[in-house]
């Protein structure tokens, strides 16, 4: 930290600067991520700082989906924790749930009841930041399902295992109409 996520607003911004040659619109962009990826996408949805430095408008992310994400997870007891945020004088400046505002874009927080690695209670406690600020949020826990379903489900072999894919088509397709 804060390296990857710099890494990611750097990204946005090729893509705010090649999205018309593709077709797309920079007026319709919506982030999208699973474990440390939604984890990332929270950050550059609701810390503005990261893509201001990259010199892009904040504004242009209009909706994200994350599924299976950590956003509350401080301090950092587990390895992988430690050895990307542990450094981090200032941890509280690591947890998306720290820069929930009212005029965060549209999110949809999925997770799996049984998932161990990112806990339902990252998506449960930034659903609820988000409520009170007036934020629109969506939360969606699917019962039974683990850290790997949610993704999984996204792949064409696996549409079963959770209906992940359609509930974030049809998010998307509301909200960046």
């Amino acid at each position: 930290f804060p390296s990857f996520v710099e890494d990611c607003a750097l990204s946005l911004r090729w893509v705010r600067d090649k999205v018309a040659g593709f077709g797309g619109g920079a007026g319709r962009v919506g982030l999208a991520g699973h474990s440390a990826g939604a984890y990332n996408a929270a950050m550059l949805a609701l810390d503005r700082r990261f893509l201001e430095a990259a010199g892009v408008d904040p504004a242009i992310v209009r909706a994200a989906a994350l599924l299976s994400g950590p956003y509350d997870f401080a301090p950092f007891t587990e390895r992988y924790g430690r050895a990307a945020f542990g450094h981090w004088a200032r941890p509280r400046e690591t947890q998306p749930i720290h820069f929930v505002r009212g005029d965060a874009p549209p999110m949809l927080l999925i997770h799996g009841s049984a998932d161990r690695t990112a806990f339902p209670y990252n998506s449960k406690r930034l659903a609820e930041r988000l409520e009170e600020v007036g934020a629109p949020v969506t939360l969606k826990i699917y019962p039974g399902k683990n850290h790997v379903d949610t993704i999984a489900s996204l792949s064409r072999p696996l549409r079963g295992r959770s209906p992940a894919l359609d509930d974030v088509a049809a998010f998307f397709a509301e909200t960046l109409r």
